[in-house]
Protein backbone atom coordinates (compact mmCIF):
# COMPACT_ATOMS: atom_id res chain seq x y z
CA UNK A 1 0.00 0.00 0.00
CA UNK A 2 2.89 1.98 0.67
CA UNK A 3 4.56 1.47 -2.64
CA UNK A 4 1.38 2.48 -4.75
CA UNK A 5 1.40 5.73 -2.29
CA UNK A 6 5.03 6.46 -2.87
CA UNK A 7 4.55 6.30 -6.32
CA UNK A 8 1.11 8.44 -6.69
CA UNK A 9 3.22 10.89 -4.97
CA UNK A 10 5.84 10.98 -7.14
CA UNK A 11 3.14 11.00 -10.08
CA UNK A 12 1.83 14.03 -8.58
CA UNK A 13 5.14 15.88 -8.06
CA UNK A 14 5.78 14.96 -11.75
CA UNK A 15 2.57 16.65 -12.59
CA UNK A 16 3.21 19.78 -10.54
CA UNK A 17 6.56 20.20 -11.48
CA UNK A 18 5.41 20.35 -15.41
CA UNK A 19 2.75 22.52 -14.40
CA UNK A 20 5.20 24.61 -12.87
CA UNK A 21 7.44 24.61 -16.12
CA UNK A 22 4.85 25.35 -18.27
CA UNK A 23 4.09 28.63 -16.50
CA UNK A 24 7.50 29.83 -16.51
CA UNK A 25 7.88 29.30 -19.97
CA UNK A 26 4.75 30.98 -20.78
CA UNK A 27 6.20 34.21 -18.53
CA UNK A 28 9.28 33.81 -20.67
CA UNK A 29 7.58 33.81 -23.80
CA UNK A 30 5.53 36.61 -22.78
CA UNK A 31 8.00 38.49 -21.70
CA UNK A 32 10.34 38.32 -24.76
CA UNK A 33 7.38 39.07 -27.03
CA UNK A 34 6.70 41.67 -24.61
CA UNK A 35 10.27 42.99 -24.63
CA UNK A 36 10.50 43.11 -28.54
CA UNK A 37 6.71 44.96 -28.52
CA UNK A 38 8.47 47.39 -25.58
CA UNK A 39 11.40 48.13 -27.67
CA UNK A 40 9.35 49.08 -30.41
CA UNK A 41 9.89 53.35 -30.79
CA UNK A 42 8.56 54.89 -27.95
CA UNK A 43 5.13 55.91 -27.42
CA UNK A 44 5.12 59.72 -27.26
CA UNK A 45 2.30 60.54 -24.71
CA UNK A 46 2.62 61.81 -20.52
CA UNK A 47 0.97 60.25 -18.08
CA UNK A 48 -1.07 63.20 -17.38
CA UNK A 49 -2.37 63.08 -21.21
CA UNK A 50 -5.79 61.60 -21.96
CA UNK A 51 -7.38 58.69 -20.61
CA UNK A 52 -7.35 55.91 -23.44
CA UNK A 53 -10.32 53.83 -21.25
CA UNK A 54 -12.56 57.02 -22.05
CA UNK A 55 -11.38 59.37 -24.48
CA UNK A 56 -12.88 62.75 -25.20
CA UNK A 57 -15.31 63.19 -27.74
CA UNK A 58 -12.24 64.68 -29.91
CA UNK A 59 -10.60 61.66 -29.89
CA UNK A 60 -13.27 59.23 -31.10
CA UNK A 61 -11.93 57.43 -34.66
CA UNK A 62 -14.86 59.02 -36.79
CA UNK A 63 -13.81 62.73 -35.67
CA UNK A 64 -9.56 62.48 -36.88
CA UNK A 65 -9.10 63.58 -39.97
CA UNK A 66 -7.93 60.44 -42.32
CA UNK A 67 -6.48 62.37 -45.31
CA UNK A 68 -2.66 63.19 -45.66
CA UNK A 69 -0.64 65.51 -47.36
CA UNK A 70 1.31 64.63 -50.75
CA UNK A 71 5.13 64.28 -50.48
CA UNK A 72 7.51 65.74 -53.04
CA UNK A 73 10.51 68.25 -53.48
CA UNK A 74 13.78 68.31 -51.94
CA UNK A 75 15.75 70.84 -48.97
CA UNK A 76 18.47 72.67 -51.25
CA UNK A 77 19.75 76.23 -50.82
CA UNK A 78 19.78 78.90 -53.80
CA UNK A 79 22.62 80.66 -55.21
CA UNK A 80 22.50 82.96 -52.83
CA UNK A 81 24.29 81.24 -50.30
CA UNK A 82 26.05 78.49 -51.70
CA UNK A 83 29.70 78.54 -52.62
CA UNK A 84 30.99 79.84 -55.80
CA UNK A 85 27.39 81.60 -55.94
CA UNK A 86 27.02 83.77 -53.58
CA UNK A 87 29.55 82.55 -50.91
CA UNK A 88 33.41 82.21 -52.10
CA UNK A 89 33.91 80.03 -48.99
CA UNK A 90 32.16 76.95 -47.33
CA UNK A 91 30.68 77.63 -43.77
CA UNK A 92 30.82 75.13 -41.44
CA UNK A 93 27.93 73.85 -38.92
CA UNK A 94 28.95 72.02 -36.18
CA UNK A 95 26.04 69.00 -35.19
CA UNK A 96 26.66 68.09 -31.42
CA UNK A 97 27.25 64.15 -30.99
CA UNK A 98 25.08 64.83 -27.43
CA UNK A 99 22.00 64.56 -29.82
CA UNK A 100 19.78 61.32 -29.59
CA UNK A 101 19.04 61.87 -33.31
CA UNK A 102 20.38 59.11 -35.07
CA UNK A 103 22.50 60.72 -37.88
CA UNK A 104 20.10 59.25 -40.75
CA UNK A 105 17.43 61.23 -39.13
CA UNK A 106 19.08 64.87 -39.73
CA UNK A 107 20.33 63.46 -43.26
CA UNK A 108 18.04 65.56 -45.21
CA UNK A 109 19.12 68.81 -44.10
CA UNK A 110 22.94 67.97 -44.01
CA UNK A 111 22.31 67.17 -47.65
CA UNK A 112 20.67 70.53 -48.19
CA UNK A 113 24.10 71.95 -46.75
CA UNK A 114 26.83 69.56 -48.34
CA UNK A 115 25.14 69.67 -51.79
CA UNK A 116 25.72 73.93 -51.27
CA UNK A 117 29.64 73.56 -50.71
CA UNK A 118 29.28 73.39 -46.80
CA UNK A 119 30.72 71.16 -44.49
CA UNK A 120 29.32 69.80 -41.86
CA UNK A 121 30.90 68.21 -38.79
CA UNK A 122 30.27 66.59 -35.69
CA UNK A 123 31.51 67.41 -31.89
CA UNK A 124 31.55 65.99 -28.40
CA UNK A 125 30.52 68.40 -25.67
CA UNK A 126 34.33 68.10 -24.16
CA UNK A 127 35.26 69.06 -28.00
CA UNK A 128 33.12 72.37 -27.88
CA UNK A 129 35.22 75.28 -27.60
CA UNK A 130 37.71 73.74 -30.31
CA UNK A 131 34.98 73.04 -32.37
CA UNK A 132 33.05 76.31 -32.05
CA UNK A 133 36.39 78.33 -32.99
CA UNK A 134 36.17 77.85 -36.27
CA UNK A 135 32.23 77.11 -36.83
CA UNK A 136 29.93 78.77 -38.52
CA UNK A 137 26.98 77.06 -36.90
CA UNK A 138 26.13 74.47 -33.79
CA UNK A 139 23.12 72.40 -34.16
CA UNK A 140 22.04 70.58 -30.69
CA UNK A 141 19.02 68.13 -31.34
CA UNK A 142 17.29 66.49 -28.10
CA UNK A 143 20.23 66.16 -26.11
CA UNK A 144 20.19 63.63 -23.71
CA UNK A 145 22.74 65.68 -21.09
CA UNK A 146 23.09 69.21 -20.29
CA UNK A 147 25.90 71.43 -20.67
CA UNK A 148 27.79 72.79 -18.32
CA UNK A 149 28.09 76.32 -16.89
CA UNK A 150 31.44 76.71 -18.85
CA UNK A 151 29.87 74.81 -21.76
CA UNK A 152 27.30 77.51 -21.76
CA UNK A 153 29.33 80.09 -21.68
CA UNK A 154 31.34 78.69 -25.02
CA UNK A 155 27.73 79.07 -27.17
CA UNK A 156 26.59 82.35 -25.08
CA UNK A 157 30.08 83.65 -26.73
CA UNK A 158 29.49 81.76 -29.87
CA UNK A 159 26.39 83.79 -30.15
CA UNK A 160 27.59 86.63 -29.16
CA UNK A 161 30.12 86.84 -31.78
CA UNK A 162 27.47 85.57 -35.08
CA UNK A 163 27.42 82.53 -34.82
CA UNK A 164 24.29 80.52 -35.43
CA UNK A 165 22.79 77.98 -33.53
CA UNK A 166 19.52 75.66 -33.94
CA UNK A 167 17.96 74.05 -30.86
CA UNK A 168 15.58 71.43 -31.39
CA UNK A 169 13.29 69.46 -28.49
CA UNK A 170 10.61 67.40 -28.40
CA UNK A 171 7.76 66.56 -25.22
CA UNK A 172 8.37 64.47 -22.73
CA UNK A 173 7.97 60.96 -23.74
CA UNK A 174 7.25 57.35 -21.73
CA UNK A 175 9.18 53.74 -22.57
CA UNK A 176 8.25 50.75 -21.15
CA UNK A 177 11.15 47.80 -21.27
CA UNK A 178 10.67 44.35 -19.62
CA UNK A 179 12.87 41.80 -18.10
CA UNK A 180 11.97 38.50 -16.92
CA UNK A 181 11.55 39.17 -13.33
CA UNK A 182 9.75 42.98 -13.45
CA UNK A 183 8.40 45.85 -15.94
CA UNK A 184 9.79 49.28 -16.09
CA UNK A 185 8.18 52.68 -17.04
CA UNK A 186 10.29 55.33 -17.65
CA UNK A 187 10.19 58.85 -18.81
CA UNK A 188 12.47 60.46 -21.37
CA UNK A 189 13.24 64.17 -21.98
CA UNK A 190 14.87 66.14 -23.75
CA UNK A 191 18.13 67.79 -21.76
CA UNK A 192 18.19 71.47 -22.91
CA UNK A 193 16.60 73.35 -20.38
CA UNK A 194 19.32 75.26 -19.18
CA UNK A 195 20.82 76.03 -22.76
CA UNK A 196 17.57 77.07 -23.65
CA UNK A 197 17.63 79.05 -20.73
CA UNK A 198 20.20 81.44 -21.68
CA UNK A 199 17.98 82.63 -24.62
CA UNK A 200 14.81 83.26 -22.88
CA UNK A 201 13.02 79.94 -24.17
CA UNK A 202 11.09 76.95 -22.53
CA UNK A 203 10.48 74.15 -24.49
CA UNK A 204 7.18 72.26 -23.21
CA UNK A 205 6.59 68.79 -22.03
CA UNK A 206 3.65 68.25 -23.54
CA UNK A 207 2.52 67.06 -27.15
CA UNK A 208 0.29 68.74 -29.10
CA UNK A 209 -3.11 67.98 -30.94
CA UNK A 210 -5.51 68.74 -33.58
CA UNK A 211 -8.34 66.62 -34.67
CA UNK A 212 -9.89 69.35 -37.04
CA UNK A 213 -6.41 69.95 -39.43
CA UNK A 214 -3.93 67.66 -39.07
CA UNK A 215 -2.24 65.12 -41.38
CA UNK A 216 -3.95 61.88 -41.08
CA UNK A 217 -3.55 61.85 -37.03
CA UNK A 218 -4.77 64.48 -34.26
CA UNK A 219 -0.67 63.80 -32.88
CA UNK A 220 0.31 64.97 -36.73
CA UNK A 221 -0.25 68.73 -36.01
CA UNK A 222 -0.09 71.44 -38.66
CA UNK A 223 2.02 74.67 -38.61
CA UNK A 224 1.92 78.01 -40.80
CA UNK A 225 5.02 80.23 -40.87
CA UNK A 226 4.52 83.86 -40.29
CA UNK A 227 5.59 86.60 -41.93
CA UNK A 228 9.12 85.95 -40.32
CA UNK A 229 9.30 82.20 -41.85
CA UNK A 230 9.48 81.46 -45.55
CA UNK A 231 7.48 82.95 -47.52
CA UNK A 232 7.10 80.39 -50.27
CA UNK A 233 5.57 77.95 -47.70
CA UNK A 234 2.46 77.58 -46.72
CA UNK A 235 1.77 74.62 -44.56
CA UNK A 236 4.42 72.84 -42.20
CA UNK A 237 3.51 69.18 -40.86
CA UNK A 238 4.94 68.22 -37.67
CA UNK A 239 4.99 64.80 -36.09
CA UNK A 240 5.86 65.24 -32.14
CA UNK A 241 5.78 68.76 -31.57
CA UNK A 242 5.52 70.96 -28.50
CA UNK A 243 4.81 74.16 -27.88
CA UNK A 244 7.95 77.10 -27.05
CA UNK A 245 7.62 79.53 -25.23
CA UNK A 246 9.56 82.69 -25.03
CA UNK A 247 10.69 86.09 -23.23
CA UNK A 248 11.85 87.67 -26.64
CA UNK A 249 11.90 86.39 -30.38
CA UNK A 250 9.71 85.96 -32.89
CA UNK A 251 7.37 83.22 -34.03
CA UNK A 252 8.50 81.47 -37.13
CA UNK A 253 6.05 78.71 -37.34
CA UNK A 254 2.52 78.72 -35.66
CA UNK A 255 -0.31 76.33 -35.27
CA UNK A 256 -3.87 76.92 -35.61
CA UNK A 257 -6.11 77.60 -33.15
CA UNK A 258 -7.89 74.41 -33.54
CA UNK A 259 -4.80 72.94 -31.75
CA UNK A 260 -4.57 71.78 -28.05
CA UNK A 261 -1.96 70.96 -25.76
CA UNK A 262 -2.09 67.30 -23.62
CA UNK A 263 -4.22 67.35 -20.63
CA UNK A 264 -5.45 70.95 -21.40
CA UNK A 265 -8.79 71.37 -22.65
CA UNK A 266 -7.76 75.16 -24.16
CA UNK A 267 -7.51 75.58 -28.17
CA UNK A 268 -5.60 78.26 -29.43
CA UNK A 269 -2.55 79.27 -31.82
CA UNK A 270 0.84 78.10 -30.24
CA UNK A 271 3.99 78.98 -31.34
CA UNK A 272 6.54 75.88 -32.52
CA UNK A 273 9.21 78.08 -33.67
CA UNK A 274 11.03 80.65 -32.43
CA UNK A 275 13.64 82.98 -33.47
CA UNK A 276 15.61 84.85 -30.53
CA UNK A 277 19.10 86.21 -29.53
CA UNK A 278 19.12 89.16 -32.64
CA UNK A 279 18.29 86.47 -34.93
CA UNK A 280 21.01 84.04 -34.07
CA UNK A 281 19.16 81.05 -32.33
CA UNK A 282 16.34 79.61 -33.74
CA UNK A 283 14.29 77.11 -31.36
CA UNK A 284 12.18 74.09 -33.12
CA UNK A 285 9.54 72.10 -30.96
CA UNK A 286 9.94 69.02 -32.86
CA UNK A 287 12.53 66.80 -34.51
CA UNK A 288 10.64 64.08 -36.61
CA UNK A 289 9.75 66.41 -39.48
CA UNK A 290 13.44 66.75 -40.43
CA UNK A 291 13.59 62.47 -41.06
CA UNK A 292 13.25 61.27 -44.56
CA UNK A 293 9.77 60.49 -45.39
CA UNK A 294 8.50 63.63 -43.19
CA UNK A 295 11.10 65.55 -44.66
CA UNK A 296 8.83 66.46 -47.86
CA UNK A 297 5.29 65.95 -46.43
CA UNK A 298 3.20 69.25 -47.21
CA UNK A 299 5.55 71.96 -47.75
CA UNK A 300 8.26 70.71 -45.17
CA UNK A 301 11.08 70.04 -47.55
CA UNK A 302 10.87 74.32 -47.66
CA UNK A 303 11.04 74.67 -43.90
CA UNK A 304 14.16 72.53 -44.21
CA UNK A 305 15.35 74.91 -47.08
CA UNK A 306 14.75 77.86 -44.58
CA UNK A 307 16.49 76.01 -41.69
CA UNK A 308 19.95 75.64 -44.06
CA UNK A 309 19.87 78.93 -44.12
CA UNK A 310 19.73 80.13 -41.16
CA UNK A 311 22.36 77.89 -40.13
CA UNK A 312 24.71 79.33 -43.00
CA UNK A 313 23.48 82.52 -43.48
CA UNK A 314 25.06 84.24 -40.85
CA UNK A 315 28.80 85.85 -40.06
CA UNK A 316 30.42 84.14 -37.25
CA UNK A 317 33.95 85.69 -35.93
CA UNK A 318 36.43 83.08 -35.38
CA UNK A 319 36.87 82.79 -31.65
CA UNK A 320 39.92 84.38 -30.15
CA UNK A 321 39.34 83.72 -26.69
CA UNK A 322 38.32 87.29 -25.82
CA UNK A 323 35.60 87.53 -23.74
CA UNK A 324 32.20 89.07 -24.71
CA UNK A 325 29.32 89.87 -22.84
CA UNK A 326 26.80 87.35 -21.51
CA UNK A 327 23.93 89.42 -20.95
CA UNK A 328 22.70 89.60 -24.77
CA UNK A 329 19.53 91.02 -25.77
CA UNK A 330 17.42 88.72 -24.51
CA UNK A 331 18.21 87.77 -20.98
CA UNK A 332 18.10 91.55 -18.97
CA UNK A 333 19.24 90.98 -16.11
CA UNK A 334 16.24 93.02 -14.81
CA UNK A 335 13.65 90.50 -15.77
CA UNK A 336 12.30 87.55 -13.56
CA UNK A 337 13.37 84.49 -14.26
CA UNK A 338 10.99 81.98 -16.60
CA UNK A 339 9.77 79.30 -15.36
CA UNK A 340 10.87 75.42 -15.74
CA UNK A 341 10.45 73.18 -18.56
CA UNK A 342 7.74 71.67 -16.33
CA UNK A 343 5.21 74.46 -16.02
CA UNK A 344 4.76 74.54 -19.75
CA UNK A 345 3.20 77.89 -19.58
CA UNK A 346 1.04 78.51 -22.43
CA UNK A 347 1.41 81.52 -25.41
CA UNK A 348 -0.36 82.62 -27.71
CA UNK A 349 1.93 82.62 -30.41
CA UNK A 350 1.68 86.49 -30.96
CA UNK A 351 4.88 87.87 -32.26
CA UNK A 352 7.01 89.55 -29.33
CA UNK A 353 9.99 91.39 -31.39
CA UNK A 354 11.67 91.93 -34.89
CA UNK A 355 14.77 90.38 -34.17
CA UNK A 356 14.21 88.17 -37.18
CA UNK A 357 16.30 88.66 -40.08
CA UNK A 358 16.20 84.74 -41.87
CA UNK A 359 13.50 85.52 -44.59
CA UNK A 360 15.67 87.53 -46.58
CA UNK A 361 17.88 84.68 -46.56
CA UNK A 362 16.52 81.92 -48.35
CA UNK A 363 16.56 81.56 -51.67
CA UNK A 364 14.21 79.81 -53.34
Amino acid sequence: MSDRLGGGDEGFTAAKFALFVGIVMLVVAGTVVGGFAFDAPATRSVSDGPDPGQPPAEYAADSVNPDRFATGGEARLGDALSVGGGLSEPKTVVIAQASRTEQEDTRELRLALVRAGHEVTYANDDELTSALASADAYVRIDPGNELSDDQLEEVREFTDRGGRVLLAAEPNRKRISASLLSVSVTTRRTQMTRLAREYGLVFGNRFLYDTVRNDGNYRHVLASPTDAGPADADTVAMYTATAIDYRQGTVVLQTPDTTRKSADGAAQQWPVAVQTAGGNVLALGDTTFLTAGRHNVADNERFVSYIAAFLVGGEAEDGDGVDTPDDGPDTPDDEPDIPDVGTDTPDNGTENGTDNGTAALYAP
